[in-house]
């Protein structure tokens, strides 16, 4: 079984009926059936809640891949321990976070990172974490913690599709948590906003595939 967690990106956000998100065309090359828990605009604290809730069913020759977010978004729970997004542009993201350094959130994204592979990889070794785009910065705390070969890439998936590397995941004041449309260009990105198209999703699937088969 194919596992893939996320956000809009492992949804297949702006895909239309007859396209398919990477989920579908690597769970084909892997001949296996598939599971896309991917949600639009999910925090990494959100996707480690969807990991935390689903790891016991978990095999060994399954394989997980993650799709990490910029950590700048952030998430509440409410009394019914249900998680809600907050993305950077949302009023309660204001009220909650400008109080917050960017060494908080780092610190925290570290965390989860650290949390996901630890818990997948006592089920499976077949893990992949890529994040879409952004800076993905790992504190001096986690470097010798955090093992570095079930990153994708030290490149985001942006940047591996051919448009220029997005740096602004730290730039809190400015209001976003990704990239403007302008940003993504290519063959990879045509007639969608932000987001892959299907040939976007359809390399991803391949990127993803040939570094299973390097593991």
């Amino acid at each position: 079984m194919l596992y893939v967690f996320g956000d809009s990106w492992a949804a297949g956000t702006e895909l239309n009926d007859s396209e398919k998100p990477f989920a579908s065309y690597l769970a084909e090359l892997l001949n296996s059936e598939y599971q896309n828990l991917g949600r639009s605009g999910a925090s990494l604290g959100l996707i480690l809640q969807k990991v935390i809730t689903t790891v016991d069913n978990l095999q060994e020759n399954d394989t997980v891949v993650v799709i990490v977010p910029p950590d700048i978004r952030w998430y509440t729970i409410d009394k019914h321990y249900s998680f809600k997004s907050l993305r950077i542009n949302m009023p309660e993201y204001a009220r909650f976070a400008d109080a917050l350094s960017t060494e908080w959130f780092i610190y925290h994204h570290n965390l989860f990172i650290y949390t996901i592979i630890t818990m997948v990889t006592q089920k499976t070794k077949n893990l992949i974490l890529a994040h879409n785009y952004g800076k993905l910065v790992i504190h001096e705390w986690f470097s010798d913690k955090i093992d570095k070969q079930y990153f994708l890439s030290e490149n985001s998936l942006t940047a591996l599709l051919g448009s220029t590397e997005w740096l602004g995941n730290y730039s809190k004041h400015d209001r976003k948590d990704g990239p403007e449309t302008e940003h993504f260009s290519g063959i990879y990105f045509e007639g969608k906003l932000t987001h892959p198209n299907d040939l976007g999703h359809r390399q991803i699937a391949k990127i993803l595939y040939d570094k299973l088969q390097q593991k």
